[in-house]
């Protein structure tokens, strides 16, 4: 994952610390995954799952395609805040969204990208956290 934790509580799930570049000066991180599906994984799939933990808000796309968004209201620009603030408890907890309608988005034979923009209330907040995955199923 990808954030910061001035206190206790994410620093298990944050690969990618960006306090510095974050606290006190930023609200908002642009995430990109560049991934390659396997071509067999693909075949035959027709739902797809988008697994996040975050504190406070995002908007995620899928190949330029937003597939989902929390705590954010209109257009997110280069330092967009969250609308809302999101609990620890909350943040830690894997929440599973249905994107199975942009399945369609992703391309079995090259690379694809899940970017995410991870909001945060306010650039003094002691903690932010960013950490997704996407899965296909049959």
């Amino acid at each position: 994952g990808v954030g910061f934790e001035k206190g206790e509580g994410y620093q298990h799930l944050i690969q990618t610390d960006v306090v510095a570049e974050m606290h006190d000066r930023r609200r908002s991180c642009l995430i990109r995954i560049p991934f390659t599906p396997d071509p067999e994984a693909l075949d035959g799939a027709n739902r797809a799952e988008l697994r996040i933990r975050y504190d406070d808000g995002f908007v995620a796309y899928l190949n330029g395609t937003e597939i989902a968004r929390r705590n954010l209201n209109g257009e997110p620009d280069g330092d967009s805040g969250a609308s809302a603030s999101r609990s620890d408890t909350a943040a830690v907890s894997l929440e599973t969204i249905d994107i199975s309608a942009h399945h369609g988005l992703l391309e079995g034979a090259g690379e694809n990208v899940l970017a995410i923009h991870g909001l945060n209330l306010s650039s003094g907040s002691p903690d932010f956290l960013i950490s997704a995955d996407l899965r296909v199923l049959r």
